[in-house]
């Protein structure tokens, strides 16, 4: 019964975090208006209250809708839909910047185990036609089956104020310092 029900949750979890910029109205997905009109991920408004971060080919944001505290996406700056499309630049940069996001929020938040999640195509729940990776902290000892049941019951957090986005925003980078050392 436990394996049926995480079953049928899982793909709630992924669809609960397709609700960021997009909804949909009917049978369309509609995409939310953005400062620049721009992809969201291209918006110097969204940069500038969400970017962490940059290395050579990406660039790291946290989720102004939090799945858990910490909760973080990380985006290739050359703009495309599919992942299958990156470079082995690219591939080789982005593990350079999940390093540096996981020593960034692991020691800022006392995390360890994340989820780390990528969907192509809207029939696969990706949300914004940008390829990003969702990098989602647990703590040691969480159960998942919380995390599933948080996104099938509330859809996420609401979406942070630009005031709540700031504070995070603060918060997290205190500790940047500390991390470009280390790496």
């Amino acid at each position: 019964m436990k394996k049926y029900l995480l079953g049928f949750l899982t793909p709630v979890l992924l669809l609960a975090s397709a609700f960021g910029y997009y909804w949909v109205e009917g049978e369309r997905w509609v995409a939310l208006p953005t400062e620049s009109g721009a992809c969201p991920f291209e918006d110097p408004g969204v940069l500038s209250r969400q970017e962490l971060f940059q290395t050579e080919y990406w660039r790291v944001l946290f989720n102004y809708r939090q799945m858990t505290p910490g909760h973080c996406l990380l985006i290739p700056k050359r703009h495309m839909q599919s992942c299958h499309r990156l470079t082995t630049e690219e591939f080789t940069d982005f593990q350079v910047a999940l390093t540096k996001t996981h020593a960034l929020i692991s020691g800022r938040l006392g995390t360890g185990p994340y989820l780390l999640l990528q969907k192509n195509g809207r029939e696969a729940g990706q949300s914004v036609p940008h390829v990003h990776f969702h990098y989602i902290p647990r703590k040691e000892g969480e159960n998942p089956f919380g995390l599933q049941l948080r996104a099938f019951f509330f859809e996420g957090t609401p979406p942070m104020t630009e005031e709540e986005q700031a504070d995070w925003k603060q918060h997290l980078l205190s500790a940047t310092n500390h991390v470009s050392k280390e790496l």
